[in-house]
């Protein structure tokens, strides 16, 4: 065997052995953030948890046990570190979180084109659904105004939620890129 197959081979195999290992690491999260235009959330201080719902293959649960607790926790300790207060209730912010573990597909509308129809004369010809669909292993965190109702600031992490491997870690990882992306609080 030439000296430069052998070196070939040996490249061909090492990049084949970094595509294996790379198949099965975990893919970072993605993160996405809408802020409020007229609102900024480091001028509020306290905050108070509405239910987290996580969308799961049985439907939407309420606090469900098996996600909710990390997804509370991994929030909480970015709050925290950012200066922000947990109160029980009646907090200058309401905290809404969910988390979708199982993909669906969500109906947007439809795409009307018109027409003729020998039987129905003109209307409309074709209804197209316009669907997308919701990524499983995201986690959707929105700050409300209390007093207001009005949204302050909204943020999404996908592949946070996967399943196998060490969940909490990826919770963890997901929440903490997302709050990357939150203000610190003013003092």
């Amino acid at each position: 065997m030439h000296c430069l197959e052998g070196s070939r081979r040996a490249a061909g195999l090492a990049r084949l052995a970094l595509a294996v290992c790379l198949a099965g690491a975990p893919v970072a999260a993605k993160v996405k953030v809408f802020p409020a235009k007229d609102a900024k959330l480091s001028d509020y201080k306290t905050y108070h948890w509405e239910p987290i719902r996580v969308l799961t293959r049985r439907g939407v649960l309420e606090d469900d046990p098996e996600f909710a607790p990390m997804i509370k926790e991994a929030i909480r300790k970015q709050l925290a570190r950012k200066g922000y207060r947990e109160v029980p209730s009646n907090g200058e912010l309401k905290l809404l979180a969910a988390g979708l573990s199982a993909a669906n597909s969500q109906l947007e509308g439809f795409l009307l084109r018109w027409g003729y129809d020998v039987y129905w004369g003109y209307g409309v010809a074709v209804a197209t659904p316009v669907t997308r669909v919701n990524k499983a292993g995201t986690i959707v965190v929105n700050f409300v105004d209390a007093e207001t109702g009005k949204g302050v600031w909204f943020g999404y992490a996908t592949q946070a939620l996967v399943t196998g491997g060490n969940v909490k870690r990826t919770i963890d990882k997901a929440v903490g890129k997302l709050f990357k992306k939150v203000p610190r609080r003013k003092e």
